[in-house]
């Protein structure tokens, strides 16, 4: 069975990929500080940040082939998790198209 821990190189650590991991440990310690300092109960992991960052850039408008070259996904289909609507941003549309129903 292959070894799961980071290995320690040179007073960095690499991930399973051998990629340096040093900046998820900042980000990871960048997002618990900021989530603390803005009330919430809980840290966002990168994971979800990541998520939610590219889900508002899609509601912003921003193409797919402006965030795919940053979302490390290899094609574009691939991004329509990030376009999925909240419940709320299905209701509030709702509510604006359904007063224009003709009945």
């Amino acid at each position: 069975m292959a070894n799961l821990l980071p290995k320690k190189v040179e007073n960095t650590y690499l991930n399973l990929h051998g990629k340096n991991l040093i900046l998820t440990v900042v980000f990871e310690t960048f997002l618990e500080i900021y989530s603390k300092a803005s009330g919430m109960k809980h840290s966002i992991s990168p994971h979800k940040f990541r998520h939610f960052l590219f889900t508002w850039l899609k509601k912003q408008g921003t193409e797919d082939a402006m965030i795919q070259p940053y979302s490390g996904h290899k094609s574009r289909q691939s991004l329509e998790i990030y376009s999925k609507l909240s419940i709320g941003d299905a209701q509030e549309n709702y509510e604006n198209v359904i007063i224009k129903f003709p009945v």
